[in-house]
């Protein structure tokens, strides 16, 4: 697969598959507010807005989200309740945060599914 476009940062990184509309986070996201976050939801909801089939975000190679971070991923996902296209979160059972943090998501918007796989 061939990235689309990149938020490159020292620490980490979110690609965008057009191919696929797959968004996959990489490194470490410990931004200190849920407003920092700005440009990380702002790209993901572009995506979103202007795409016409279901999203999928792979948080697996993701190594930290803070409290903000979720904060800000949780406020993406109620705002896309207005789209009524499915969100398929992909995160990983190998990693603990994950497995606590990113399990109630889809409580948000009945369009969310998350599916936590094992990554080798």
């Amino acid at each position: 697969m061939k990235v689309t476009q990149v938020l490159p940062n020292k620490f980490y990184r979110v690609e965008y598959y057009e191919e696929s509309n797959l968004v996959v986070f990489k490194g470490n996201l410990k931004l200190k507010s849920v407003k920092d976050y700005k440009v990380i939801t702002e790209f993901i909801e572009n995506i979103y807005e202007n795409s016409i089939s279901n999203l999928v975000i792979d948080f697996t190679d993701l190594e930290t989200l803070n409290s903000s971070g979720i904060a800000a991923i949780s406020l993406f996902l109620l705002k896309a309740k207005d789209f009524n296209r499915k969100i398929n979160i992909i995160a990983s059972k190998n990693s603990y945060w994950q497995t606590i943090s990113l399990q109630d998501l889809g409580d948000l918007n009945k369009d969310v599914s998350i599916e936590f796989i094992v990554k080798h």
